[in-house]
Protein backbone atom coordinates (compact mmCIF):
# COMPACT_ATOMS: atom_id res chain seq x y z
CA UNK A 1 0.00 0.00 0.00
CA UNK A 2 1.47 3.31 -1.56
CA UNK A 3 1.25 6.29 0.85
CA UNK A 4 -0.72 8.83 -0.84
CA UNK A 5 0.82 12.29 0.57
CA UNK A 6 3.91 13.54 -1.61
CA UNK A 7 7.08 13.92 -0.24
CA UNK A 8 7.65 17.79 1.14
CA UNK A 9 9.98 18.56 -1.59
CA UNK A 10 9.76 19.38 -4.91
CA UNK A 11 11.07 16.83 -7.34
CA UNK A 12 11.81 18.74 -10.77
CA UNK A 13 13.09 15.51 -12.76
CA UNK A 14 9.85 13.69 -11.88
CA UNK A 15 7.54 16.55 -12.29
CA UNK A 16 6.52 15.56 -8.44
CA UNK A 17 3.78 18.01 -6.96
CA UNK A 18 2.52 18.95 -9.82
CA UNK A 19 -0.84 20.82 -10.23
CA UNK A 20 -2.39 18.21 -12.03
CA UNK A 21 -0.38 15.01 -10.89
CA UNK A 22 -2.37 12.07 -10.03
CA UNK A 23 -1.37 10.33 -7.13
CA UNK A 24 -2.78 6.51 -6.38
CA UNK A 25 -2.79 4.63 -3.22
CA UNK A 26 -2.39 1.27 -4.49
CA UNK A 27 -0.24 -0.22 -7.08
CA UNK A 28 -0.48 -4.06 -7.82
CA UNK A 29 2.21 -6.48 -9.17
CA UNK A 30 1.15 -6.86 -12.55
CA UNK A 31 0.87 -3.31 -13.15
CA UNK A 32 2.60 -1.54 -16.48
CA UNK A 33 5.22 0.71 -14.71
CA UNK A 34 7.33 3.82 -16.65
CA UNK A 35 9.56 4.11 -13.78
CA UNK A 36 10.75 3.13 -10.34
CA UNK A 37 13.27 5.57 -8.34
CA UNK A 38 14.24 5.58 -4.72
CA UNK A 39 15.22 8.93 -3.76
CA UNK A 40 15.90 10.24 -0.17
CA UNK A 41 14.01 13.59 0.38
CA UNK A 42 12.17 15.78 3.10
CA UNK A 43 8.64 13.99 4.31
CA UNK A 44 5.92 15.64 4.31
CA UNK A 45 6.30 16.91 7.63
CA UNK A 46 9.66 18.55 6.65
CA UNK A 47 11.23 17.88 9.33
CA UNK A 48 14.11 14.72 8.46
CA UNK A 49 14.95 12.84 5.29
CA UNK A 50 13.16 9.68 4.33
CA UNK A 51 13.98 7.05 1.34
CA UNK A 52 11.18 7.43 -1.06
CA UNK A 53 10.19 4.49 -3.53
CA UNK A 54 8.48 6.78 -6.51
CA UNK A 55 6.65 4.89 -8.90
CA UNK A 56 4.97 6.39 -12.14
CA UNK A 57 2.55 3.42 -13.12
CA UNK A 58 0.31 3.13 -16.42
CA UNK A 59 -3.32 3.95 -15.85
CA UNK A 60 -6.13 4.11 -18.62
CA UNK A 61 -2.90 5.73 -21.01
CA UNK A 62 -1.98 7.85 -18.37
CA UNK A 63 0.72 8.12 -15.90
CA UNK A 64 0.20 7.64 -11.64
CA UNK A 65 2.41 8.36 -9.42
CA UNK A 66 2.79 6.26 -6.10
CA UNK A 67 4.81 7.52 -2.96
CA UNK A 68 6.07 4.57 -0.80
CA UNK A 69 7.65 5.88 2.46
CA UNK A 70 10.79 3.59 3.05
CA UNK A 71 11.83 5.08 6.48
CA UNK A 72 14.66 7.41 7.59
CA UNK A 73 18.00 7.89 5.55
CA UNK A 74 20.41 6.42 8.09
CA UNK A 75 18.49 2.80 7.79
CA UNK A 76 19.74 2.67 3.71
CA UNK A 77 23.05 2.37 2.93
CA UNK A 78 22.78 2.52 -1.12
CA UNK A 79 22.74 5.02 -3.08
CA UNK A 80 19.90 6.74 -4.70
CA UNK A 81 18.95 5.16 -8.21
CA UNK A 82 16.19 4.98 -10.92
CA UNK A 83 15.18 2.23 -12.91
CA UNK A 84 13.25 2.79 -15.95
CA UNK A 85 10.74 0.27 -17.09
CA UNK A 86 10.14 2.38 -20.42
CA UNK A 87 10.38 5.25 -22.75
CA UNK A 88 9.58 7.56 -25.08
CA UNK A 89 9.68 6.98 -28.60
CA UNK A 90 10.81 9.64 -31.54
CA UNK A 91 7.37 9.89 -32.36
CA UNK A 92 6.22 11.09 -28.95
CA UNK A 93 4.70 7.79 -28.21
CA UNK A 94 5.28 6.13 -24.59
CA UNK A 95 6.11 2.46 -24.92
CA UNK A 96 6.62 0.26 -21.21
CA UNK A 97 8.24 -3.12 -20.94
CA UNK A 98 7.95 -3.93 -17.31
CA UNK A 99 5.95 -4.07 -14.75
CA UNK A 100 5.50 -2.92 -10.50
CA UNK A 101 7.09 -6.34 -9.82
CA UNK A 102 9.86 -6.65 -12.28
CA UNK A 103 11.31 -3.40 -11.12
CA UNK A 104 10.53 -3.68 -7.06
CA UNK A 105 12.68 -7.18 -7.38
CA UNK A 106 15.05 -5.03 -9.24
CA UNK A 107 14.86 -2.41 -6.50
CA UNK A 108 15.38 -5.27 -3.52
CA UNK A 109 18.34 -6.89 -5.21
CA UNK A 110 19.70 -3.59 -5.81
CA UNK A 111 19.42 -2.42 -2.15
CA UNK A 112 20.72 -5.53 -0.38
CA UNK A 113 23.99 -5.52 -2.67
CA UNK A 114 27.16 -4.36 -1.13
CA UNK A 115 28.05 -1.06 -1.59
CA UNK A 116 29.79 -0.64 -4.73
CA UNK A 117 31.79 2.09 -6.62
CA UNK A 118 32.84 1.70 -10.07
CA UNK A 119 35.03 5.19 -10.63
CA UNK A 120 37.15 6.14 -7.92
CA UNK A 121 37.69 10.09 -7.48
CA UNK A 122 40.88 10.97 -8.59
CA UNK A 123 43.72 13.02 -6.28
CA UNK A 124 43.72 16.46 -8.48
CA UNK A 125 46.66 17.41 -6.21
CA UNK A 126 48.68 15.23 -6.95
CA UNK A 127 47.59 14.99 -10.82
CA UNK A 128 48.50 18.73 -11.07
CA UNK A 129 51.80 18.67 -9.42
CA UNK A 130 52.55 15.51 -11.95
CA UNK A 131 51.57 17.71 -14.76
CA UNK A 132 53.90 20.55 -13.30
CA UNK A 133 57.04 17.86 -13.19
CA UNK A 134 56.16 16.73 -16.91
CA UNK A 135 55.51 20.26 -18.54
CA UNK A 136 59.02 21.11 -17.08
CA UNK A 137 60.81 17.67 -18.62
CA UNK A 138 58.62 18.87 -21.85
CA UNK A 139 60.66 21.39 -22.27
CA UNK A 140 64.04 20.14 -21.41
CA UNK A 141 63.23 17.31 -23.53
CA UNK A 142 63.34 14.23 -21.00
CA UNK A 143 61.64 11.43 -20.28
CA UNK A 144 61.28 9.67 -17.09
CA UNK A 145 59.97 6.38 -16.58
CA UNK A 146 59.49 4.03 -13.51
CA UNK A 147 60.31 4.10 -9.90
CA UNK A 148 63.13 6.64 -9.25
CA UNK A 149 62.97 8.31 -12.30
CA UNK A 150 65.24 6.97 -14.14
CA UNK A 151 66.49 8.71 -17.61
CA UNK A 152 65.49 7.35 -20.91
CA UNK A 153 65.96 10.47 -22.86
CA UNK A 154 68.11 13.95 -22.82
CA UNK A 155 67.43 17.13 -24.72
CA UNK A 156 70.43 18.41 -26.98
Amino acid sequence: MADPQAPGQNLPGLNAKGAFEAITRRVVEDEPCYLLAELNLLNASNMARHRYQILKVVRRDNLVTAYIDLGPTSLHRVDEFTIPGGYVGENGRGYVFSTVGELREIADRMRTSPLRREVEPTNLNAAYHSYLEERKRFKKRQSTFGYGGVLIRAGA
